[in-house]
């Protein structure tokens, strides 16, 4: 149906599009959600007919507002899709939804909307990252369906604007998390009169460069878990030399892979990977609360627990993330743009070292690069109210992102969080009030961040 009416479609508008009313598919979403299609065109850049996109879009109407507002969530990644998290948003903002609807957009390449997913083997978890031979068999399965230089952030957001027009909102409020910040700032910075306000929790600053700040910025974070570790009695007399065990760890990889078998599958832990599970694990504080005692066994020779949350970990990332539309993303937006040496440079004694770098780099050298604006790397002002939130404990997206972001926008205020990460973990029942408060006034006045000063990161085992 989509390539039939392309032709037509193209002269078009991407607004003059109406979404399509369709069964929900998900018998998770809440009963109220309302599942919508979009057609939009695959490539913004083509000057002529061209394949059809359909988006997939989930709504949470308004409870009984009044107004026609609407809140649009922008996930991380890249690679999230948005409408498998329509039951935790329906938490977060149920304070909201008496003035708006909540709107979640799978963003191109995610979920429902032409998911660019590559297929890893289950002996293969613990390979690397970007495997050359499953990226380039995913490039060859994926590119004989779509574009894949067409998925870029820039055609997310004009994906989003379809959205809002298609839906008959005015100005919008977003909320994007992560890398969906990145998203949320784009879609500010080229449709500021279509924005109310802007939350983003775990800021991604524009001029960010993934992966080119991971190794410092991990270092970091593990830095706050030794100083953690040390002042909680327990943990530290459980592992009195925890920075030992990291460093034994990781030399004990540095001579030999270690081996587990994990559900009846034997799986090799190499030393690159290591650090990127230790990255994983610090994002979020349930994880962390783990990490000194797989760290302090391992130190010993006993990697089961380590590979097992390892694989753990791996499973869950490709089932939520579409590595190929993350793909199209880094490698039109930021590998083109890292500074090589600076990188290695920052990456030299950390516990994550080149790994990302090395990896992104050789997974970009097989995948299309797409183009991206001309005054992308620009600095730019944003439109405020905006509400920043981070976790001091976050290896992915320190604070001090947000606080250089609080600068460009008007009415900017930034929540530090001391006892969190990059997840949600641990901010509930404060900081979703905190957002849906921000949200419905529309403004800070008034804004209570107080209760953030309870939050605590939970008990480290042992």
């Amino acid at each position: 149906m989509i390539a039939a009416i392309a032709a037509a479609a193209w002269a078009l508008p991407a607004a003059a599009l109406a979404p399509e009313p369709v069964t929900c598919a998900d018998p998770s979403l809440p009963a109220e959600a309302t599942c919508f299609r979009l057609a939009v065109p695959e490539s913004r850049e083509a000057h002529g007919p061209d394949r059809l996109l359909s988006l997939s879009l989930v709504r949470l109407p308004a409870v009984a507002g009044t107004g026609h507002k609407a809140i649009f969530i922008f996930q991380g990644g890249p690679g999230q899709a948005a409408t498998r998290l329509t039951g935790f948003y329906a938490r977060v903002y149920a304070g909201a939804r008496s003035t708006h609807d909540i709107v979640l957009i799978d963003q191109r390449g995610t979920g429902g909307s032409a998911p660019l997913n590559c297929r890893v083997p289950a002996n293969q978890t613990l390979a690397d990252l970007f495997d050359p031979a499953i990226i380039s068999t995913c490039r060859a399965q994926l590119s004989a369906k779509h574009r894949l230089a067409a998925f870029t952030t820039s055609a997310a957001v004009a994906d989003a604007e379809a959205v809002r027009q298609a839906f008959g909102y005015g100005r919008i409020d977003l909320y994007g998390t992560s890398y969906g910040t990145r998203v949320a700032m784009e879609y500010a910075r080229r449709y500021p009169d279509h924005v109310r306000t802007l939350t983003l929790k775990g800021v991604v600053p524009p001029w960010s460069i993934m992966p080119a700040d991971f190794a410092p910025d991990v270092q970091a974070a593990v830095a706050l878990m030794l100083r953690d570790c040390t002042a909680d009695h327990a943990c530290h007399d459980a592992f009195p030399d925890l920075a030992g065990d990291l460093a034994r760890a990781g030399a004990r990889l540095d001579e030999a892979p270690a081996t587990a078998v994990v559900d009846t599958q034997p799986l090799r832990l190499q030393r690159g990977m290591f650090g990127a599970v230790i990255r994983t694990m610090l994002q979020a504080t349930p994880l962390r609360a783990g990490l000194p005692l797989l760290l302090h066994e391992a130190a010993g020779g006993n990697w089961q627990g380590f590979i097992a949350q390892a694989a753990a970990l791996r499973r869950a990332a490709q089932n939520d993330i579409a590595t190929g539309l993350m793909l199209s993303v880094a490698c039109s937006e930021d590998v083109p743009f890292i500074d090589r040496a600076r990188a290695q440079r920052s990456a030299r004694g950390t516990v994550l070292g080149r790994y990302w770098i090395d990896q992104l780099i050789g997974g970009c050298a097989r995948w299309p690069r797409g183009s991206v604006p001309a005054d992308w790397r620009e600095p730019y002002r944003l439109p405020g109210p905006a509400l920043l939130i981070s976790g001091e404990l976050d290896p992915a997206t320190p604070p001090a992102g947000a606080e250089q972001v609080a600068r460009l926008i008007d009415q900017a205020h930034h929540v530090l969080v001391t006892g969190s990460s990059h997840s949600f973990a641990g901010m509930n029942g404060c900081v979703d009030r905190i957002m849906t408060t921000f949200v419905v006034a529309g403004s800070m006045a008034g804004l209570d961040t107080g209760c953030t000063a309870a939050i605590r990161p939970p008990a480290f085992q042992h």
